[in-house]
């Protein structure tokens, strides 16, 4: 059987997109189909396939953004096809419409909870983006904990990243502890505090699930998320609609294991759309190190380590063992995975972000 899934442009390099699509590609195999990915363009040879068949066929719909899947939801069901909301996040029912999420607001909820227990008063989330649904149920999961026993602001992202995270550091005394939309940002707040000298002012904490996780140090990772249990729910539900034609929707939400206030505006608010975030310059430079780091093996770490502390290739091969031909082709290697051409690039990338966890 073939599996449609159309993808909102844009969101191919995204680290958690990577991690859906895997997820949809091991459930495909395991039911002996073929994932395929398509556009909008692609709907009415797909249509003439199946017209004698008079099929309603489904269609995955891969996006982030609300604009996205709001526009495309009309167009698919106007042509005749299913169209089944992949990690949408989109709470309305509408009739028609498919849907596969996780329990975002049942974990956060749970997460919030676990802080108020554990003598967290003033909480805040971090990071975000008002055009995002699954950010929206994050959103109101913290709602609400802005109670009698303490605060839980939300600090959105604005026109950048930068301005969202500079907003809250101007504040993070306030709080004990902050919690991230995602792990990006978690990575770059660090960052931020380290260098305005706040690093232990307050917690950060966030999922925790992306490879540069392991190199940051004392987080305690409460929630994990089950990408494949999701992409397998998502083939059975697909085939289950091929099969009986007639139903009108399926809902299926997946829980995560686990271990309305909104903040203030200062200023004119810049509504970002989904791919806002995956632009930020800050976010492209943790993308980078992500691809960097998830390819790493033992002496590629070392070598990294090494050069953080500024030894000369030289060094770096007696050091290690290892031929000079080895360290320079390694760290060309590291240059072209973290997109930089120069090796000082590359360890300004990383004194960015990782060098105190590093060293």
């Amino acid at each position: 059987m073939n599996f449609y899934i159309m993808t909102e442009p844009g969101i191919s390099e995204n680290f958690w997109n990577a991690k859906y699509m895997a997820g949809m590609r091991a459930a495909v195999r395991e039911s002996k189909g073929r994932l395929v990915e398509i556009s909008l363009s692609d709907l009415d040879e797909i249509n003439e396939k199946n017209r004698d068949l008079k099929l309603r066929v489904p269609i995955i719909l891969n996006g982030r953004s609300s604009d996205w899947i709001a526009s495309l939801i009309p167009l698919v069901c106007d042509k005749g096809f299913h169209p089944m909301l992949l990690a949408s996040h989109n709470y309305t029912p509408q009739r028609g419409v498919s849907s596969l999420r996780f329990d975002f607001f049942g974990l956060y909820t749970s997460w919030f909870a676990y802080f108020r227990r554990c003598g967290s008063k003033n909480m805040a989330l971090v990071g975000a983006n008002k055009n995002n649904v699954g950010d929206s149920i994050k959103c109101q999961a913290i709602s609400g904990f802005n109670d009698g026993n303490g605060k839980a602001d939300i600090y959105y992202m604005k026109s950048s990243m930068r301005l969202c995270l500079e907003s809250f550091i101007n504040n993070a005394k306030e709080y004990d502890v902050v919690l991230c939309v995602n792990d990006v940002v978690a990575i770059i707040l660090k960052s931020m505090l380290r260098k305005s000298g706040l690093e232990n002012s307050v917690e950060v904490h966030s999922f925790w699930d992306s490879p540069l996780s392991k190199y940051i140090n004392h987080q305690e990772k409460l929630i994990a998320l089950n990408y494949n249990e999701l992409a397998r729910q998502a083939i059975k539900v697909y085939s289950f609609l091929v099969n009986n034609p007639e139903i009108e929707s399926v809902a299926v939400t997946v829980k995560g294991d686990m271990s309305h206030c909104l903040a203030p505006i200062k200023s004119a608010y810049v509504q970002p759309n989904e791919n806002t975030f995956l632009k930020d310059p800050s976010v492209q430079d943790v993308y980078a190190l992500e691809r960097l780091f998830s390819s790493l093996d033992e002496l590629d770490f070392e070598i990294i380590k090494c050069v953080i502390k500024g030894d000369t290739y030289e060094l770096i091969a007696e050091k290690e063992n290892v031929s000079l031909g080895t360290v320079k082709y390694r760290i060309k290697k590291m240059l072209a995975l973290a997109g930089k051409t120069k090796r000082k690039e590359l360890l300004m990338l990383v004194e960015k972000y990782l060098q105190a966890e590093l060293i």
